[in-house]
């Protein structure tokens, strides 16, 4: 299964972090889509592609903001962690 993690979340783009910050979902998707390194979008498995929303350099998630974020085949182990569907409205800055 493929999915997408999001690492270092913030609250704000200038928020200082001590350390990491905090680890995001782990979301399941069937696709990952780059138009000219300006737009990315998510596939969920037969449905729609949803666009990622960025904040200068960092990708919005339901009111946070991830400086990281990792595409890869899921570890067996994290099976039960998965959101499985991408939510595009917890993708949608206000």
């Amino acid at each position: 299964m493929l999915t997408i993690k999001l690492y270092h979340g913030r609250k704000s783009p200038d928020e200082q972090l001590d350390d990491w910050g905090s680890d995001g979902p782990l979301l399941a998707i069937g696709g990952f889509l780059v138009t000219y390194l300006s737009t990315y979008r998510v596939k969920l498995a037969d449905e729609d592609w949803h666009f990622l929303k960025f904040v200068g350099d960092l990708l919005y998630y339901d009111g946070i903001l991830y400086g990281d974020f990792t595409i890869s085949d899921s570890d067996p182990e994290a099976i039960g962690q998965i959101v499985p569907w991408f939510d595009a409205v917890k993708g949608q800055t206000t």
